[in-house]
């Protein structure tokens, strides 16, 4: 038995001082989202990579590993993936990246979210393609929703903020089922320009369950707001049944605005709530170029209640029209039967019209 003992002990010895193997990372590695494959990388023993992604398409670079972080540079950008013994993620991507093929190609999902036809992979029938589309879906909006708060938390802790005034939530009917909608008011307080880049929402249910997300604003006023300046942004996500909802939010601020405006005059503001069937319903303001320049405008209407609660954010615009310096027009906006219905079911009575407008400066 000593003998034996003795044995394992030596063997024990060995392996201690024989060194831990690093991981290969050379070869074929896949991005993988909810068994959808989005492309991959090829990397190559000599540190070359060559990746063919999802709306980049195929470009080359240089790879390397030091430890358990893969660093891949592309076209002058570098990412680095950590290793966590069964994927490499980076939070830049937020896509797994991993050794194994994605169960349905990028190209059959987007023909099944574009409605066109597709050959179904081999061994699946057209209710397993359509099961993973929908994961798919639910997958990269909570992803999209992690990465807006993210961004979300990185802004603010940079100072870039924009304060809300009011806002509010609710459950709406909407053409496939139902939709889950929060609106707000809100306010730069900063001593500087601010520009609201983005928007996430996540939606839960009493269990704290998420059952919808979003991950871009819906409807919003002005993204560049002066000192002071007010603006309002709205969210939407669907959800699979009438129920009640929390809201959890975030909106990405900057000091870098992607595009500047100016404020337009508007005024005379109204709406009418119709009533019966064949009602119509609807908002307007009456809007004034009173620059020196032709001005294309756009109108960002708020529907508020008594307390200040706002329930419809809807903007509009001329597009490609323009008002000529000095001149006016009405811009009109008819309301949703759907919101007006929601409206007299719940019993709120809309007592108060904001419309603001502004125009782009184009660069």
């Amino acid at each position: 038995m000593k003998k034996i003992f003795a044995i394992l002990l030596a063997l024990c010895l060995l392996l201690s001082v024989v060194p831990v193997l690093a991981e290969d990372f050379s070869g074929l590695w896949h991005v993988v989202l909810a068994e959808v494959d989005l492309g991959s990388f090829q990397l190559n023993e000599d540190g070359t990579v060559h990746a063919n992604l999802v709306g980049t398409g195929e470009v080359d670079g240089e790879w390397s590993a030091e430890g358990e972080t893969v660093t891949i540079s592309l076209e002058g950008e570098a990412l680095d993936f950590a290793w966590d013994g069964t994927m490499l993620f980076s939070p830049e991507l937020m896509f797994p990246v991993i050794r194994e093929e994605g169960r349905v190609p990028n190209e059959i999902i987007s023909a099944y979210f574009s409605g066109e036809e597709y050959e179904l992979p081999e061994g699946m029938t057209k209710e397993d393609v359509e099961t993973v589309g929908k994961n798919f879906q639910a997958e990269y909006q909570r992803l999209m929703a992690e990465k807006a708060a993210i961004d979300a938390a990185a802004s603010a802790a940079a100072g870039n903020t924009v304060d809300i005034i009011a806002e509010n939530h609710y459950v709406i009917e909407s053409y496939n089922g139902y939709r889950a909608v929060w609106l707000a008011k809100v306010i730069n307080m900063s001593q500087n320009p601010v520009y609201i880049r983005n928007g996430g929402l996540q939606v839960k249910d009493a269990e704290g369950n998420v059952v919808g997300t979003a991950t871009y604003l819906s409807n919003r006023g002005s993204y560049y707001l002066e000192p002071g300046e007010i603006t309002f942004v709205s969210m939407e996500a669907d959800i699979p049944e009438n129920i009640e909802v929390t809201c959890e939010h975030s909106l990405e601020v900057s000091p870098d605005p992607y595009r500047k405006d100016f404020a337009l005059t508007a005024a005379d503001s109204d709406f009418t709530v119709g009533e019966g069937d064949y009602a119509t319903s609807w908002m307007q303001t009456t809007v004034t170029n009173q620059s020196e320049n032709p001005a294309t405008p756009q109108v960002i209407f708020c529907l508020e209640d008594a307390e200040g609660t706002p329930w419809l954010v809807e903007e509009t615009s001329l597009y490609r029209h323009e008002l000529t310096p000095g001149s006016s027009m009405i811009m009109k906006q008819n309301l949703d039967d759907r919101f007006v219905k929601m409206l007299k079911e719940k019993g709120i009575e809309i007592t108060t019209i904001e419309a603001y407008a502004w125009c782009e400066i184009e660069d």
